[in-house]
């Protein structure tokens, strides 16, 4: 405050951000001694509440595994993982380099438990805002005339409420890349323009047990799933439980294309977890049991939804079983997401899924994949929707040093840099026999006895066993 009574009466125009009680702190600083505010402009950000300064200082003590003193940065939404991707504390030290990923500190915020008492009665928390600019993420732009912009790394909301925010707006709007927006389209997904957020039941319980039980203790305890599903770039909803190596095989194949980051596992029995089979991985992938029922209720945010196993839409392993994730699919469409299954499919499915699977299939922003032949021709007599072939993610785990396979990896690297998306590679049998029968688009005579595939395959993979399949997703 002596900075700015020393500032703001010299002549020169100041420039103060904050969070709106800060700002109004510093109106009501300067009104009180009598100085002028015509050379301040006020800057707020539209903010979900303070987080309890004791609460971060605990959780850097007893999570982050080098001194504090040694921190040079910490992100809470890097720009690499996109602004639908989970928020999660990245701290890199120095000198000695290290880095240090979670999310336990922002799933407590994001459940309110560490918000400030003052935050939850916020008479800032309305339409009426008190500085002259307010900044907020345009949430929900995807949905508005204006969707061209979410480019994933982020849209701003900047709502102006003085003249001389306008002034100021006018003089850098050519640097900026900006279109008009209505602020209806920008405060119906800012909760904080129109009330704060309530006091949780449980937030007493959570500060007892702060003060007495480790602070690792807390997150597990209460933070619901309903937080540990809403903010990754790929959702995985896997087999309901460690399954056959055929499941394995799947599971792993695709968390080593997805390169494990940014993607939330998640297990519908938690008895007998994904990753009980995934022991020497398991550090890498962040997983939450989920019971069948409330998957669906879980998801809160657009994501890419994957579903992947043998059996998990054709009711082999139960209808109900089933029928749970294509409402987990139908959840995702409605937030704007993108749904890929990859499974298999008998000839003889109950008609509830057929039925879902039907109005599923029809939104574009669903693809099916099954892997093997007799999946295809039964998906095609029973679901009213496009289906299409890939071979098993399974290649993906096997570690070979060939020179054939140095070959393919070459390849795929090129694919990769040319803008491809590559999915799955298959050496096993549901590929080969796959391709030795009638697959749509692809050439014939591409290769041996039949055997058909992509056109720029051809002359790369030597051997029918070793199939390939590239999609732009």
């Amino acid at each position: 405050m002596p900075c700015l009574r020393r500032a703001v009466p010299g002549g020169h125009s100041v420039l103060f951000s904050g969070t709106p009680c800060q700002i109004a702190a510093v109106q009501s600083y300067l009104l009180c001694r009598g100085i002028s505010a015509d050379k301040l402009i006020t800057l707020e950000v539209i903010c979900h509440g303070v987080p309890s300064p004791l609460v971060w200082r605990e959780y850097i003590a007893s999570r982050i595994p080098f001194p504090a003193e040694d921190i040079r940065n910490v992100y809470f939404r890097h720009k690499k993982d996109g602004w639908h991707a989970r928020i999660k504390v990245r701290a890199e030290a120095s000198p000695v380099p290290g880095l240090f990923e979670d999310s336990d500190f922002t799933e407590l915020f994001l459940a309110d438990l560490t918000l400030r008492e003052c935050c939850h009665e916020c008479p800032y928390a309305t339409r009426e805002r008190t500085a002259d600019i307010s900044l907020c993420d345009f949430w929900g732009i995807e949905n508005t005339d204006l969707k061209v912009f979410d480019d994933d790394k982020g849209v701003s909301g900047v709502i102006l409420h003085s003249q001389k925010a306008l002034e100021l707006w006018h003089s850098v709007a050519d640097d900026v890349e900006s279109m008009t927006a209505d602020l209806e389209d920008i405060a119906r997904n800012q909760k904080t323009m129109n009330a704060p957020f309530p006091r949780p039941e449980n937030k007493k319980a959570f500060w007892t047990d702060f003060y007495t039980k480790p602070f690792s203790s807390l997150p597990q305890k209460y933070v619901d799933g309903k937080y540990r599903i809403q903010s990754y770039k790929y959702i995985v909803i896997a087999s309901d439980g460690s399954g056959s190596k055929g499941d394995e095989g799947m599971l792993r194949g695709l968390l080593s294309l997805l390169d494990y980051d940014n993607i939330l596992l998640v297990s519908p029995n938690a008895i007998y977890p994904c990753t009980d089979s995934l022991l020497d991985i398991k550090e890498r992938i962040d997983e939450v049991c989920v019971p069948h029922e409330e998957i669906s209720d879980a998801i809160k945010c657009r994501s890419a939804l994957i579903v992947i196993g043998a059996d998990v839409i054709d009711g082999t392993c139960g209808v109900e079983y089933s029928l749970s994730r294509l409402e987990a699919m139908k959840k995702m469409l409605s937030l704007g997401g993108e749904v890929f299954c990859f499974s298999s499919f008998r000839s003889d499915v109950d008609p509830q899924i057929i039925a879902g699977l039907n109005d599923i299939a029809s939104d574009k922003n669903s693809r099916f994949f099954v892997r093997d032949e007799t999946s295809l021709e039964n998906f095609r007599a029973q679901v009213r929707g496009p289906v299409e072939f890939f071979p098993d993610f399974a290649f993906f785990c096997e570690r070979k040093t060939s020179e054939e396979v140095c070959r393919l990896k070459d390849f795929l690297c090129r694919k990769r840099e040319e803008g491809f998306k590559l999915i799955g590679i298959n050496t096993e049998h549901h590929g080969k026999d796959a391709w030795y029968g009638s697959i749509p688009h692809c050439p014939e005579g591409a290769g041996p006895d039949r055997l058909r595939r992509p056109v720029w395959c051809e002359n790369v993979v030597p051997e029918p066993r070793q199939l390939l399949v590239s999609l732009c997703i």
